[in-house]
């Protein structure tokens, strides 16, 4: 008897479920379903759904456990985050201050690299003007400056020189730092590093011996 009566009631909230959805369709409301709900149930926490969509989905969470047990660990997690956004870390005594310092100190060194920039410019650019002006003197007048040519192909040389030899040495340097950097990463070279010092201070200590006994060794001898 009592089966039959659960078997009614399954079966009536079955038909009132058809039913609900039947309405929903004919309204226009899509029926839900496990994927609507997930992508939904963030905008039902931030209240930007419809009250007819929010009883569908209040009416999808009696019926559905799963959809009910996403609901209540993202309902926690939003109220989680909801905490965390009014909690507000005050900085230390003396941020403002010290951050205005650091700001006006790198405005200065831009100020700097900007002006420097531009007198690297302005220099390069009278250096080049120089030439033309040389060189085309020299074409006006007729005569060919061979010396004047030697001397500034001397000069691009021994300029291309310098250049090599300081990439060289960048490269060398940037070798060498990143030879260090793992050999310190290494741990056999720390065991290499702590050997040394205990061999170091045996041998001091082997050395302050020898030269304590050495006064009493003399003696006896005279």
């Amino acid at each position: 008897m009592r089966s039959e009566k659960l078997s009614n009631n399954l079966q009536i909230s079955r038909a009132d479920s058809v039913k609900g959805q039947t309405e929903l369709v004919d309204n226009g409301v899509e029926p839900m379903t496990h994927d609507n709900f997930t992508e939904k149930i963030s905008l039902w926490l931030d209240n930007e759904l419809s009250p007819t969509e929010v009883t569908q989905l209040q009416a999808h969470i009696t019926e559905c456990p799963a959809c009910d047990r996403v609901y209540r660990a993202m309902q926690q997690v939003d109220r989680l985050l909801g905490c965390a956004a009014t909690v507000m870390v005050e900085p230390q005594p003396g941020f403002s201050a010290r951050f205005e310092t650091r700001l006006a100190q790198q405005q200065q060194v831009k100020r700097w690299r900007l002006w420097a920039g531009v007198g690297a410019l302005f220099m390069g650019v009278l250096m080049v003007t120089a030439l033309v002006v040389v060189l085309a003197g020299a074409a006006w007048v007729g005569t060919t400056p061979t010396w004047f040519y030697v001397k500034t192909l001397e000069w691009l040389g021994a300029l291309g020189q310098l250049v090599n030899q300081a990439r060289t040495c960048i490269n060398l340097g940037r070798v060498f730092f990143e030879v260090v950097i793992l050999t310190v990463q290494q741990p056999l070279f720390w065991g290499y590093v702590l050997a040394a010092i205990i061999l170091t201070g045996l041998w001091a200590q082997v050395m302050r011996l020898v030269y304590r006994r050495s006064p009493v060794t003399l003696g006896l001898l005279i």
